[in-house]
């Protein structure tokens, strides 16, 4: 979403000039605001948009939120194929799956 404000903020003002307009400042608002690191176009993205979801997905493995993490790793494989961190992750988190869970080492993927 970082790239769609900035794209905004210069190109509105820009536009509405040209055409004599009323001066207009655009800003995006996400609801709800979980979904501010999500990629709009998967295609047009590159690497340094995904460092968002990378964030995100740590915090959801350090939470035991192995589904969540998955869901962001796996968005992370969309902008970039072949990412290392992301690939070790999604393993790591099938090796957290295929533990067998004893109470005092909380839940598993298969608990979730």
């Amino acid at each position: 979403m970082g790239r769609l404000d900035r794209y905004l903020q210069v190109h509105v003002p820009a536009i509405v000039g040209h055409y004599k307009k009323q001066l207009q400042n655009p800003y995006t608002a996400i609801e709800p605001t979980n979904k501010t690191s999500l990629i709009l176009l998967p295609k047009h993205a590159d690497i340094e948009d995904a460092d968002p979801l990378k964030r995100e997905a740590l915090k959801a493995e350090v939470k035991q939120d192995y589904q969540t993490a998955k869901n962001f790793w796996t968005r992370v494989l969309v902008v970039s194929p072949a990412n290392p961190e992301a690939i070790d992750a999604i393993e790591r988190l099938a090796a957290f799956r295929s533990q067998p869970t004893t109470p005092s080492q909380g839940k598993s993927m298969d608990d979730r």
